[in-house]
Formats: structure tokens, C-alpha cells, sequence
């Protein structure tokens, strides 16, 4: 199951927004990925497709709380399967979610004229994810919410592989396949610097805990892992626990079929991991679809085939439009010219004072002022990095000037 393209009519700050997530040739691109500064609705759309993933023991609405659903438009899924949405249209939209208290009511309905309708493999992930602190037997919320809720948690991943690695231990092969499929993540180069986890007695003997190897750093706990790792692991394994029970019959659960959304999939991560994050779920994850969010000139620079779309608010009617990009590969491209063209940064991806300089620097050229040119030149010259080409081009107009 993959979305092939979606619509959405006045969701928030969207009035109209359409998104095609094929290629030229009508394949379905594994990465979708909406740019733009903020407050353009990059968050708001995958909420608004994150409404397609109701479940009656997941979905929250808190007490007297109204949300909106998309009502009209249209959602292709390709490859589905029976039971699943096939297509949204105005007689066949959602017509009423209800609550009662803080959790769906088990007698609602999501109501279709082609009859109730289950939850989709489609997993979302907001920019909160962090593990939650439960044991496992209370109920987690399911991942979509996060994009709603600055409370909300994923799984405890911690208490998680201990469990896997208690049923292995009792004979249990299918979570013994889990377990080696979660240390081929850890391996991967999604996590530089560490190389594995294992299980070890705590300091006082008492507990078992899980320990990452972590170079010269020895054996660290989760919580001693920079922030970047903690939210990644977290997420992923999140979606890799959900891949193994939406196939558990599978060889590998992670090459099967889904639809993931996470929003600012670069967050709390260095330049070279991002750079090296894409590439890499690619990998992992051959067969699922991504849409996310994204303000990194690194996150682009990786994707060979991407599907790209810039949001940007009318600066007249204050409407949010999506516009699609005719580039989707990036890997020839520089930072500088990810950031002036695609990120319409132009001279901004220079510094203010550097910009100032430079303008200084041409208004002398252009009044043949020799003296000021010189004084403007040494002060470019002390801010760029040493092999900068910009130098000799400087000079060189200076030199003219003679």
C-alpha cells in the first residue's frame, strides 16, 4: 500500500493543496519531501493525512475538543487491499468522529457509503519523540498523536528489547529474528559511533539494562546517548516493533509495505548524519514510502530520486501553495546552491556582515573609488575561508582598477 497522490481543501491554514507523489515515468517515489520556511503548513499536512490512521484504541480527542477531517478531495492508495480506503470523495468522506471523554468511543463509527473502514499502514512521527516511561503492559499512543501533543510518547524501546530478548531466551524464535533484525539497525550506519547494544546487570546487580557500545566510551546507558540518537532510536524502533506485528509472517517485516510521515526528519541531528540518513532508511526500509518535512540543505544533497514540493504563503491572500520541483537529484549539488535556489535563500546563504561588506566593496568598484575598494577588499579577504576562488576574483577586480 502507497499513496500515489493526496488533496487537501480547508485543513487549518491549507484552502487548497495538492500533492503527486509519482515520478515522470508513474512510479511511486520511495521519498516525498515538502520544504519551506516556517508557518507554511508543512506540519498541518501530514496531520491532515495522519487522520486517515483512526483506530478506535488510538484515536484521542480531549473532552469538548473539535478537529477537523478532510472532508473532500481525493486520496489514491496504489496496491491496496480489500478493506482499506481505496479513494476519499464527497460521498464517501468521513462523516463524524466521536468522543467520549479522552479516548474514541468504542460505538463510534467512521462512516463510508462503502461501509466502516480500518486503519491504513501509515505511521506518522511529529518532532516529539521521545520514549515513554511505562511498562509495557499500559497502553502506548500510537505514534500519529505526536504530531499533535507536546506529551505525547512513543514506546519504551528499552523495556521493549529486554522483552525480546526474555521470549528468545525462552525458546521464542520469531522474537529471536526480531532481536537480530533490531541490532542490524544499531549496526547500520544510521548511528555513528555506536556499533551494538547488549543486556548487562545494573550497577547493583539487581536489574537487567539494555547498554550501547559506544567506542571509547565504553558500554552507555540510552539516557547517556546525545539527543539526536535517543529521538532517532526511538522512532525507529517505534515503526520497526509496528512493521513486526503488521507482518509477523514475513521473512524480513522491515522490506514489507508502509507509508511513514515524520516531520523535521533532520531534527537534533549533526550535517553528516543527515547527510547520511536517507541513503541509509532506503536501505532498511526498501519497500516504504516516506513523506516528511524538512529545513536541511544536507537531507536534500543525499536524495538521487527525490519528490519534492516547496510550501510557501501567498504573501496577497496569506493561502499556502505547494509547488513541485523539476530537480530530483541533488547529490551534484553544493549546500550553497541548495540553500540560494531550492531554500530561495540567495545571498543569504552568506552571513549579513559579509553581504554588507560585499555591497560596500561593488558601490566602490562602480564609483572607481580605489582607496575604499582596497579597505573593503582586506576586510573580505580576512572573513572568507582560506582557498576561497572568491579571493583571486576580488583581487582581480581590484587589480583592473590600476
Amino acid at each position: 500500500m502507497k499513496i500515489e497522490s493526496f488533496s487537501i481543501q480547508n485543513y487549518k491554514c491549507i484552502k487548497d493543496l495538492a500533492v503527486d507523489c509519482r515520478g515522470a515515468d508513474g512510479e511511486i517515489k520511495q521519498w516525498t519531501v515538502l520544504l519551506g520556511e516556517n508557518n507554511t503548513g508543512k506540519t498541518n499536512v501530514l496531520r491532515a493525512l495522519s487522520y486517515l490512521v483512526v483506530s478506535k484504541l488510538d484515536f484521542k480527542v480531549e473532552i469538548g475538543e473539535e478537529r477537523e477531517v478532510i472532508e473532500e478531495g481525493t486520496t489514491f492508495i496504489a496496491r491496496g487491499y480489500e478493506g482499506f480506503f481505496r479513494e476519499v470523495k464527497p460521498q464517501q468522506c468521513v462523516k463524524s468522529i466521536l468522543s467520549n471523554g479522552d479516548h474514541w468511543n468504542s460505538d463510534s463509527r467512521i462512516e463510508c457509503a462503502k461501509g466502516t473502514v480500518s486503519y491504513l499502514d501509515l505511521f506518522p512521527y511529529g518532532v516529539n519523540r521521545v520514549p515513554a516511561r511505562a511498562v509495557l503492559s499500559q497502553r502506548v499512543t500510537f505514534p500519529y498523536y505526536t504530531l499533535f501533543s507536546s506529551d505525547a510518547r512513543l514506546l519504551d524501546l528499552q523495556e521493549w528489547l529486554l522483552q525480546l530478548d526474555y521470549s528468545q531466551k525462552s525458546g521464542s524464535e520469531k522474537s529471536q529474528k526480531r532481536l537480530e533484525k533490531m541490532h542490524d539497525l544499531v549496526r547500520s550506519d544510521l548511528f555513528p559511533g555506536v556499533t551494538d547494544f547488549s543486556f548487562k546487570k545494573d550497577d547493583d546487580n539487581e536489574h537487567v539494562v539494555v547498554v550501547f557500545s559506544a567506542g571509547k566510551d565504553g558500554d552507555v546507558r540510552f539516557e547517556e546517548l546525545g539527543f539526536g540518537y535517543q529521538t532517532t532510536l526511538t522512532w525507529l524502533t517505534d515503526f520497526c516493533k509496528r512493521m513486526f506485528e503488521l507482518y509477523p509472517d514475513a521473512e524480513n517485516p522491515l522490506h514489507e509495505e508502509a507509508v511513514v510521515l515524520v516531520d523535521e526528519i533532520d531534527l537534533h541531528l549533526h550535517p553528516k548524519w543527515q547527510r547520511d540518513l536517507v541513503p541509509t532508511l532506503s536501505k532498511i526500509f526498501p519497500k516504504v514510502q516516506f513523506i516528511v518535512t524538512t529545513h536541511s540543505p544536507h537531507v536534500l544533497q543525499s536524495m538521487e530520486d527525490v519528490n519534492l514540493y516547496v510550501l510557501r504563503r501567498n504573501a496577497e491572500s496569506g493561502e499556502i501553495e505547494a509547488e513541485r520541483s523539476n530537480v530530483t537529484n541533488f547529490t551534484g549539488w553544493t549546500v550553497e546552491e541548495i540553500l540560494g535556489v531550492t531554500m530561495e535563500l540567495g545571498d543569504d546563504v552568506l552571513s549579513v556582515a559579509y553581504n554588507a561588506v560585499k555591497k560596500d566593496f561593488e558601490e566602490a568598484l562602480r564609483n572607481k573609488d580605489r582607496a575604499a575598494a582596497q579597505r573593503y577588499y582586506e576586510r573580505l579577504d580576512e572573513m572568507m575561508r582560506p582557498g576561497n576562488p572568491m579571493r583571486s576574483i576580488y583581487r582581480i577586480r581590484l587589480e583592473e582598477m590600476a
